[in-house]
């Protein structure tokens, strides 16, 4: 397996060095979701010290979609993300299957009777 390797050289014209490596990889499916925005927080801080023109306008473009994450640059990933973790929640919701759904690949779909209890339901799905 192939993954790219990012390492931080400093304050100089070659912010970062991307390259491809066979070895050190860790399948991103085993890094947490929480470790894996860390990294996107730090790195995300890193960029802000370049002087990169390139880096300066994507942080500029990018500018409205980290509105809502507040002041990062000044605060340790675990005090940001104790206020902020919600941005990364996906809200989901139960409802009753309609005759116009369809039945494909993106959700489970279950047949519970009545008659099952919601505790009885819950042991079934979950053991």
């Amino acid at each position: 397996m192939y993954c790219f390797i990012w390492r931080y050289l400093g304050k100089s014209a070659n912010f970062v060095k991307l390259h491809l490596s066979k070895n050190n990889c860790v399948p991103s499916m085993n890094i947490p979701l929480k470790k894996k925005i860390q990294h996107w927080f730090n790195f995300l801080k890193l960029a802000h010290a370049s002087t990169d023109p390139v880096v300066v306008q994507n942080l500029k473009d990018s500018r409205s979609f980290y509105e809502a994450w507040g002041n990062y640059q000044e605060q340790s990933f675990t005090t940001w993300w104790k206020d902020h973790r919600q941005l990364f929640r996906t809200v989901s919701s139960l409802r009753r299957m309609t005759a116009q759904d369809v039945v494909d690949d993106t959700a489970l779909f279950l047949v519970i009777p009545f008659t099952y209890a919601p505790t009885s339901v819950a042991n079934e799905l979950a053991p």
